[in-house]
């Protein structure tokens, strides 16, 4: 359901046939990168007794095939060679979230959380290397297709008591599922090692600049409507069904 959301209606739209005539070689590639993944995912229900996976397999061409899938995007004009790591790594999150709603592949989507949120750092060393490698790929569409994988605005985002919320779906994380990011840009990077709940459709990173603060004072809370930004004045329960007295949006919202 979530997948979904996330999406541009062009996206959205495209079956596995259409989404083959449209990015050709993104089609050919990220089929490998599945079968790696869901081959390594079997490795991570084998655990320590700290409950840490252990003897995480990346020898079954894991790292090659990101590798193609990299490459494949560069020459469908899915991405510009020469943009930051943090787009790149966007751009094959929503490919891969797209792919799973073609094929249902949940175990894949497991282990790229694994290995991108919850490795973050070493997710991201790994694009930023193989990046290295594709400087003389050359893209074979002249007009760029970036605006279909770019994630879309969607969340609105408020800090509750137990962690950041979303008002226009059921996304959440928890703070014991984030690390803190401190200046220039402080935020929370999301790596669920917590819950393991590697839900692909958040950012790898929310800033403080994107959550509001919901006002709290003697049992009355002032917050904003998701859609035309009115403060609304309630009463604070653990969880809140709040109408706006503007627009008339509702929305649900926890204390």
């Amino acid at each position: 359901m979530f997948k979904l959301r996330v999406f541009s209606d062009e996206l959205n739209a495209l079956d596995e046939e259409r989404f083959g005539a449209l990015f050709p070689e993104l089609a050919q590639a990220v089929p490998e990168l599945f079968r790696s993944m869901t081959v390594a995912s079997q490795s991570l229900s084998h655990v320590d007794f700290f409950g840490n996976p252990q003897g995480v397999r990346r020898d079954n061409g894991f790292e090659q095939a990101v590798s193609g899938v990299l490459s494949a995007a560069l020459m469908d004009h899915v991405t510009e060679r020469h943009a930051p790591v943090l787009e790149h790594l966007n751009a094959l999150r929503m490919i891969v979230l797209k792919w799973d709603q073609l094929t249902e592949q949940e175990d894949a989507l497991n282990y790229f959380g694994y290995i991108f949120y919850h490795f973050h750092k070493y997710g991201k060393a790994l694009v930023g290397e193989r990046l290295k490698y594709l400087s003389d790929v050359q893209a074979k569409n002249e007009q760029s297709l970036a605006h279909y994988f770019s994630p879309q605005p969607c969340h609105v985002w408020y800090h509750s008591a137990l962690g950041i919320a979303d008002k226009c779906s059921r996304d959440f994380f928890a703070f014991d599922d984030a690390d803190r990011l401190g200046e220039p840009s402080p935020g929370y990077a999301i790596h669920w090692k917590k819950s393991r709940r590697y839900n692909l459709s958040l950012p790898f990173t929310v800033l403080d600049s994107e959550i509001e603060l919901p006002l709290i004072s003697e049992g009355k809370m002032i917050t904003l409507c998701p859609q035309c930004r009115q403060k609304c004045r309630v009463s604070v329960f653990d969880i809140m069904q709040i109408r706006c007295p503007k627009c008339e949006s509702t929305w649900k919202q926890v204390a």
